[in-house]
């Protein structure tokens, strides 16, 4: 036979506090567990997550300097045009600088939001979808000038069969008349390891953007300098046509349409109170 034990009518009174105290604190636990969930998932709504290109593209997207050194944070035109629009509707931005390859790769599988400054030729080998252009670049090639004192006659894309073109890893380049498996792009991954190939012979022409390597002259000191005296010299490249620039939002359901959709009609507005050359030119300073 088992032991009685009598807690008597008072005693179970209080076992049934005890109880009923501990139940309560269990249901507010769970209550703030539920509350800290559904907090995480409306900041995570809020943010949109967006890449581009390590390389960086100055004005567009670049890292931040602070008395020559990097802080890290990534600003630029295209920066400012996206988290305008985006602000407008409660949400933030976050951009991250990725090997171009990798950032359209991530946007293509849906695990990142949207990649800055795409032209249509990377979108033409991806399945997300572009916005409206919100900018307009011009072509140009970088030479070294100890390789070719005189210049380059660049007027057609056929003077260029004979030259060893490069450029930034992961960028294609049928817009401006070239297969890109012929184009050495490497791992190409910024304008000082640009410099070196082109002075040691390595590539006779490396194609941009005036756009882009004026930016790059205001915020590289070894850009600048090789181009002040003259190492360095470019030459337009009239013949290719202007090339549009665009967000390229991941094609993953009703979220992603929510968001082209917005993003459309926010570069719509600003374009209609010209906004987006304005946004460009303030780093063009």
């Amino acid at each position: 036979m088992y032991p009685r034990f009598d807690i008597g009518g008072r005693g179970i009174a209080t076992v049934c506090q005890l109880l009923a105290a501990l139940v309560v604190q269990l249901l507010m636990q769970v209550a703030q567990a539920q509350t800290q969930t559904q907090t995480k998932t409306r900041t995570d709504k809020q943010t949109v997550d967006a890449c581009a290109d390590r390389a960086e593209m100055p004005p567009f997207t670049f890292t931040e300097r602070a008395n020559g050194q990097l802080t890290g944070r990534v600003v630029g035109a295209s920066v400012d045009i996206l988290a305008s629009i985006l602000k407008a509707s409660g949400q933030r931005l976050e951009v991250h600088l990725l090997p171009w390859a990798r950032c359209l790769a991530e946007v293509d599988a849906g695990r990142v939001q949207l990649a800055l400054n795409v032209s249509q030729n990377e979108a033409d080998h991806r399945s997300f979808r572009l916005t409206h252009a919100y900018f307009r670049t011009h072509a140009v090639a970088l030479f070294a000038r100890s390789r070719y004192p005189n210049g380059l006659d660049l007027r057609a894309p056929s003077a260029w069969a004979s030259l060893k073109v490069c450029g930034f890893g992961g960028h294609r380049f049928e817009h401006f008349g070239l297969d890109s498996s012929v184009v050495d792009r490497g791992t190409t991954q910024s304008y000082d390891q640009v410099i070196a190939k082109l002075n040691l012979g390595r590539c006779d022409l490396f194609i941009d953007s005036r756009e882009v390597i004026g930016g790059t002259f205001l915020v590289n000191h070894g850009m600048r300098a090789q181009l002040a005296h003259g190492t360095i010299d470019l030459q337009a490249l009239s013949d290719v046509p202007p090339q549009a620039l665009y967000f390229g939002v991941a094609d993953s359901g009703p979220s992603s349409t929510a968001l082209l959709q917005l993003l459309n009609q926010g570069l719509e507005e600003l374009e209609r109170h010209n906004e987006l050359n304005t946004i460009v030119g303030r780093y063009m300073q």
